[in-house]
């Protein structure tokens, strides 16, 4: 971690200092600690350094415009908002469980007026994540994402495949359809993408 914010630049656009020297200056930036914990992310995770560079570049650049691609994300809010949230999340990552009760909150009260969009982002950290975000696709194959949703952040330390099933059994699902869908390819390849 130490050797990459002393050698990545700041994504700062008027502070052309690597990121180490911006944070240790507290520079008038308000993105270089996001930008430096987003690295002890990565590193934490056991990426390899020219990966952490790569996703350090795509997400920091600051002389590119990023375009999401929605798709068929499942999305919920305004069709015609004023603002998109696009949420990356990891179902079984502490601070993506600090983030849903402020998303959920925000939803409430401004539903009407934005779209949340979300992406599934599970980091191999996390043992269930994956199959997490597979339960997740297969309750939105019977249109209840949102809810499963709501239930795995509820429960990020009760996420092995017993408990999975049994929060699709609550929920009412097909159980039959879900267990296909939950170790479907087309799970697997909307999670991965």
């Amino acid at each position: 971690w130490s050797d990459h914010v002393k050698e990545l630049l700041s994504p700062c656009p008027e502070v052309a200092v690597p990121l180490a020297e911006c944070v240790r200056d507290k520079r008038n930036c308000d993105t270089c600690v996001p930008a430096a914990n987003y690295v002890k992310e990565l590193v934490q995770a056991g990426l390899p350094e020219t990966e952490v560079t790569a996703m350090y570049a795509e997400r920091f650049d600051p002389k590119e415009v990023k375009t999401i691609v929605i798709g068929d994300s499942p999305s919920r809010g305004s069709e015609d908002p004023a603002v998109t949230i696009v949420e990356f999340a990891d179902f079984e990552c502490p601070a993506c469980g600090q983030a849903f009760p402020l998303l959920e909150m925000m939803y409430e009260k401004f539903g009407d007026r934005m779209r949340i969009v979300f992406k599934h982002y599970p980091l191999a950290v996390h043992p269930n994540a994956k199959l997490a975000a597979r339960a997740a696709y297969a309750a939105g194959q019977q249109g209840q994402f949102w809810k499963m949703h709501r239930i795995l952040f509820e429960n990020q330390r009760a996420l092995t495949e017993p408990d999975l099933m049994g929060y699709a059994a609550q929920m009412g699902l097909d159980m039959k359809r879900f267990k296909a869908d939950i170790v479907s390819d087309e799970a697997k390849e909307a999670v991965d993408q």
